[in-house]
C-alpha cells in the first residue's frame, strides 16, 4: 500500500504486484471484492471513494487525511465520534454489505463528524440488500458488537458481551485464539 498524488488528487494504491504468485492471486481476489463492495457503498459519507483498478493487481481508493482510531488514545476520542462510527456502520449494513473486519485500525477520524471505514477485503454483500439473509445478518451483528466495543475501549467503559448464538461462536472462537496462541508462543 503506497499514498501518491495523482493530479490535484491523494491516492491510496493497493498494490500486490510486485509480490509472489499466491500472494498476488489472494490479492486479486480481495481486491475484486473490495471494489464492488465500494460500487455498493458509493456516495455513503463515511466510506472513502474508489477510483477503480490500475492494472490487475492495484485498487486506488481516495485518501482520507485523519488519524488512525488505533494510533489516538484511550480516553482522548468525544462519545460523538462513536454515534457517527454506529451510524455509519448501519448505513453500510443498509446496502447491504458487512464489514467483517471492524477494528481501530479500519475506523479513520479527523473529527466528530469526520469518520470514516476503510478497507473492505474481508466484506461481505447481501444478495438482497433489504432481506440479506442468514450469513450476511450474522457478519452485521459481529459489525454492530465490534463497534460496541470500540466504543467501550476507548470511552474506558465496560466490555459489552455479546448474547444468543454471537456470543457463543464470539467466545469459541477466543477460545480457539487463546489455544492458537499458546501453541503458537508456547
Amino acid at each position: 500500500m503506497r499514498i501518491e498524488n495523482r493530479g490535484e488528487k491523494t491516492v491510496v494504491v493497493k498494490d500486490y504486484s510486485t509480490r509472489g504468485f499466491f500472494v498476488r492471486l489472494y490479492g486479486r481476489f480481495t481486491l475484486k471484492r473490495e471494489a464492488a463492495v465500494y460500487r455498493c457503498l458509493a456516495g455513503l459519507a463515511g466510506v472513502p471513494c474508489c477510483y477503480g483498478f490500475d492494472g490487475n493487481h492495484s485498487l486506488v481508493i481516495e485518501y482520507i487525511p485523519c488519524r488512525k482510531l488505533r494510533e489516538i488514545g484511550r480516553g482522548n476520542v468525544t462519545e460523538a465520534v462513536f454515534d457517527r462510527l454506529d451510524a455509519l456502520v448501519l448505513n453500510i449494513h443498509s446496502r447491504g454489505v458487512a464489514i467483517v473486519d471492524l477494528h481501530g485500525s479500519n475506523v479513520l477520524v479527523g473529527g466528530p463528524d469526520d469518520v470514516y471505514i476503510i478497507d473492505f477485503a474481508h466484506a461481505l454483500i447481501a444478495r438482497n440488500s433489504r432481506r440479506p439473509g442468514r450469513v450476511a445478518r450474522f457478519f452485521m451483528q459481529l459489525d454492530t458488537h465490534a463497534a460496541r466495543r470500540i466504543r467501550a475501549r476507548y470511552l474506558r467503559q465496560e466490555m459489552p458481551a455479546p448474547a444468543g448464538v454471537l456470543g457463543l461462536l464470539y467466545g469459541a472462537g477466543k477460545g480457539l485464539k487463546s489455544v492458537l496462541k499458546k501453541l503458537r508462543y508456547g
